[in-house]
């Protein structure tokens, strides 16, 4: 997808970059979305887009929309598909408005987490998967730190992206040019994972790095930055 100025399009494309065709998502809009998650449950594959922007840090409320993932046999480069939004999480975060650019899902935990942008050391919020619908918005909960990303008198750390591997055992950040992985142990709180200082893996020069996510195995890597052309950059991993 793109950023604010855009609709409320998703742009499929293949492994090696190839572009597919755009996919009209019905019931949603765009105010400046800047990240979405494929993930499975219930054996039905879905996508996660956040509508979570807010650089002035202005929004009482944000949005998250999940749809089922469009069957991309069916598109083309020339036409536009359409796919409904089937439900929007609209929410809040604790502490006030924050500026988030990432977001994954743990389906196995049915939670959907956020990487504030701005504050430092950048904050991870937590939102039930489950939340919907009401009079009142879900509250975002902010539940630890990365202060594994802490630069003592030197330039702030700002993540862009996530993405968790199916298991939940990898965590892919994308951050002020970089991709940093984090290896959960079995049982280890998460607020101990992100204290501890990533592991950075080695990248071309990309101008203004936006997102990363990973396949289901963690084992491979997907990054693009914010521009015209954008370059897909594809890095094999080691297994979590």
């Amino acid at each position: 997808h793109n950023d604010s100025g855009d609709f409320a399009t998703l742009y499929a494309l293949r492994r090696d970059g190839r572009y597919l065709g755009a996919v009209d998502v019905l019931d949603a809009r765009a105010l400046d979305w800047e990240d979405m998650a494929a993930f499975e449950r219930d054996g039905t594959h879905w996508l996660l887009v956040a509508d979570t922007g807010d650089n002035l840090g202005i929004r009482a409320t944000v949005s998250l929309y999940l749809l089922p993932e469009p069957d991309t046999r069916g598109l083309t480069p020339d036409s536009l598909a359409e796919a409904r939004a089937s439900r929007r999480i609209q929410l809040r975060f604790a502490g006030g408005p924050r500026d988030v650019e990432a977001a994954a899902v743990d389906p196995a935990a049915g939670v959907v987490y956020l990487i504030s942008k701005r504050e430092q050391p950048p904050a991870l919020y937590r939102v039930s998967l489950q939340a919907g619908p009401s009079d009142a918005p879900a509250t975002a909960e902010k539940i630890a730190e990365l202060t594994g990303l802490r630069q003592s008198g030197g330039p702030r750390i700002r993540p862009t992206g996530l993405d968790i591997s199916a298991d939940g055992r990898r965590w892919l950040i994308t951050a002020s040019g970089q991709a940093l992985i984090y290896d959960r142990q079995p049982g280890q709180p998460l607020a101990e994972m992100l204290a501890a200082a990533p592991r950075v893996i080695e990248l071309p020069a990309l101008a203004q790095l936006e997102a990363g996510a990973l396949n289901a195995a963690g084992t491979t890597g997907y990054f693009i930055p914010e521009s015209q052309p954008a370059r897909l950059v594809v890095r094999a991993l080691d297994a979590p």
